[in-house]
């Protein structure tokens, strides 16, 4: 079951996240948003694992002692939720956004997901690269003030206005 679930959360996320971007400039958005909350938001247990993986894929500023925590706390909510996932919900995710051809962008998390002690080296480097992800302080978008001039105009460095005369 944990494989089938783990396709979900890395190809099927994947894609979903892609057919919204798409639906956006297709001007389809609202049809595909719906279908996403029928399929993922309204089960408790798909929602909590579409969270989990935004969470843990954000840039969120923690330190690296909660990050770790963090991490550690989202694999037992991973492990509570992921077999009370039926097969048919997730061939009915499958069936809607089966055409869609791209990367998974999760595997770092799927492999911290991942029960497989064969892969425990690639589990501790994946957690490593999640933990240096969290770290890392929230994107920041700053007003700009932008100011246009004439053609012979110029903005000196501290934004005062000279105007040069031809001639």
């Amino acid at each position: 079951m944990e494989q089938f679930i783990n396709l979900l959360n890395n190809i099927l996320k994947s894609k979903i996240e892609h057919v919204l971007i798409e639906s956006y400039v297709e001007d389809s958005l609202k049809n595909d948003l719906f279908i996403f909350e029928e399929l993922v938001l309204k089960d408790k247990n798909l929602s909590k694992l579409f969270y989990l993986y935004d969470e843990l894929s954000s840039n969120l500023g923690l330190d690296e002692n909660l990050s770790n925590q963090l991490i550690e706390k989202s694999i037992i909510i991973y492990e509570n939720s992921v077999n009370k996932i039926s097969p048919k919900k997730i061939k009915e995710i499958n069936m809607w956004v089966d055409h869609v051809k791209v990367k998974n962008n999760y595997e770092d998390l799927d492999t911290i997901f991942s029960n497989n002690v064969l892969n425990i080296v690639e589990q501790v480097l994946s957690k490593k690269t999640i933990v240096e992800k969290l770290k890392t302080p929230p994107f920041e978008i700053k007003k700009t003030k932008i100011l246009f001039h004439e053609k012979n105009d110029s903005i000196n460095q501290c934004g005062e206005k000279r105007t040069y005369r031809n001639g």
